[in-house]
């Protein structure tokens, strides 16, 4: 991510914290860390679901293709939990 994208998302991010991306981001991020706290998960699996978390917002922020099509899905927490299991195997 180059400087110029970074500042812009977080740009965005200041000026629309009520934009459907950080929305389910933060809905998504949240869950995650309530199942942690809860002994659902355990913490690598925690963070690995948080950092496929931010790689999908990301994407989502970059490609608005990826954001009205797949995003949404992709930031289920049954699709994420899944991504996560295959990434540590």
């Amino acid at each position: 991510m180059t400087c110029r994208q970074y500042g812009a998302r977080q740009g965005q991010k200041e000026d629309n914290p009520d934009h459907p991306i950080y929305r389910l981001f933060s809905t998504r991020t949240n869950t995650i860390r309530k199942h942690a706290e809860r002994k659902k998960i355990d913490a690598e699996t925690r963070a690995a679901a948080l950092e496929l978390a931010r790689e999908y917002r990301d994407r989502a922020l970059m490609e608005r293709a990826y954001f009205l099509n797949s995003y949404a899905q992709d930031m289920e927490l049954e699709n994420i939990y899944a991504e996560t299991k295959k990434r540590l195997s």
